[in-house]
């Protein structure tokens, strides 16, 4: 099954590099948001780059997680507790091909536990080091217990990249010796919308999905 199935259910904080274009350029952090009905997407303008150790989506949103809300710099709210809070969080270290990042099962688990720490009822799975499989077996399994009343939070933190113009999470065995690994290997973040269908979004309380993704060392292969 493609990896369409892996993105849509919240709120997407990415950073990306350019896989063609050598070292990428830092700017200083500062994500998009957009809020679609019950859908929050946050995501980082293009070119973009977190830190795997300092300054990045995970630093940012902790602090304004308060009460089972994000509280923006703006004064808006978004909500993301349901009468159950399914939470999907992936940290990815030990990539197979791609440079290890130091951070990213840490910042899984502070972001799952600060979720935990506000949300009433939770059902929270944590997977470090994750395939594109574990992914999508995830989002099945919380996709056919989610109800109407029920939110779903979907986190990554790994390595992210553009090429040619198209968003791209990796899972632990991408490859990026050539575009086409890249097409193959990760996760093409323009199917969003095609997961749906399978994650009903439409049906639940609330959907946010949020990636950590894109560090500056994506594309150094060991």
């Amino acid at each position: 099954m493609k990896l369409k199935i892996l993105l849509l259910n919240t709120v997407i904080f990415s950073t990306i590099i350019h896989a063609d274009l050598g070292q990428p350029v830092e700017s200083p952090f500062s994500p998009t948001i957009q809020i679609t009905k019950n859908l929050t997407t946050i995501m980082l303008n293009a070119g973009e780059v977190g830190n795997d150790s300092g300054e990045n989506v995970t630093s940012y949103l902790l602090e304004k997680m308060k009460k089972g809300s994000i509280v923006l710099e703006n004064g808006t709210n978004i909500g993301f507790c349901g009468e159950k809070t399914y939470v999907i969080s992936i940290g990815i270290n030990n990539y197979k091909n791609l440079s290890s990042l130091a951070n990213a099962i840490s910042d899984s688990k502070k972001m799952t536990n600060k979720i935990v720490s506000n949300c009433k009822n939770t059902k929270s799975n944590t997977i470090q080091n994750a395939t594109e499989t574990d992914i999508i077996n995830a989002l099945k399994n919380v996709s056919q217990k989610a109800t109407s009343k029920d939110s779903i939070i979907f986190y990554f933190s790994g390595h992210g990249v553009m090429v040619d113009n198209k968003n791209y999470l990796a899972p632990v065995d991408a490859k990026a010796n050539r575009i086409t690994d890249i097409q193959h290997s990760f996760i093409d973040m323009s199917d969003i919308s095609d997961i749906s269908e399978l994650l009903k979004f439409s049906k639940i309380k609330s959907g946010l999905m949020i990636f950590d993704a894109g560090r500056d060392k994506a594309f150094r292969r060991k």
